[in-house]
């Protein structure tokens, strides 16, 4: 099962990609130089913040979770040998 993560860092790059095809074949104007900067509030950098580290944790509770099954399935195998 992929991810949430690994799912929206993989959509971004297809959309990079996919982009960068459309200004190669000329559908859409080349878009040069640097990136557009993009000023946040303190409030809105604080909460994304905070989200992000509440997306980690849950990470890290589901590879928990993960290892403990596993390590369960190894002793149930252990045990029927």
């Amino acid at each position: 099962m992929l991810h949430y993560l690994k799912f929206e860092t993989l959509l971004f790059k297809l959309e990079v990609l996919d982009h960068k095809a459309r200004e190669r074949a000329g559908v859409i104007t080349p878009t040069f130089g640097a990136p557009i900067p993009v000023l946040l509030s303190f409030d809105a950098a604080a909460e994304r913040g905070r989200k992000r580290k509440k997306m980690e944790e849950e990470v890290e509770e589901e590879k928990k979770k993960e290892k403990v099954e596993e390590e369960e399935m190894v002793e149930d195998e252990e045990e029927e040998e």
